[in-house]
């Protein structure tokens, strides 16, 4: 990251376009950057013994998930895959309901079946 980061440029790219190329224009490497400076300070704080003053910050690094999602774009086979999933969950929530009215259905006849007999 810190190779990139120079290679770059931070910020602005001055050589091109306003902020077109620079590092931090980007949104995965903004996450990217986000992910590793949450980390160091997270580390320092270790390394000096304060970690329980920042203990949020341990929930911050819960983002590293989320740093394969950068493959997604580059991917167009997975890409199908994960929208084909999101467009199923309304389906799938349907199911959900359904099994949970049978469930319903079938408990209530159980409790008046067994009713305190096991």
């Amino acid at each position: 990251m810190l190779v990139k980061t120079i290679a770059q440029n931070f910020i602005w790219a001055p050589d091109v376009v306003v902020g077109d190329g620079a590092y931090l224009t980007q949104g995965e490497n903004q996450l990217d950057f986000f992910i590793v400076a949450v980390s160091i300070v997270d580390w320092i704080l270790n390394s000096i013994g304060n970690s329980s003053q920042l203990k949020s910050l341990k929930a911050l690094r819960a983002f590293r998930a989320l740093r394969p999602l950068k493959l997604i774009g580059r991917n167009e086979g997975l890409k199908i895959m994960i929208i084909t999933l999101l467009h199923a969950i309304p389906a799938i929530l349907n199911l959900m309901m359904v099994l949970a009215l049978f469930m319903l259905i079938f408990s209530i006849i159980g409790i008046n079946s067994f009713g305190g007999m096991l």
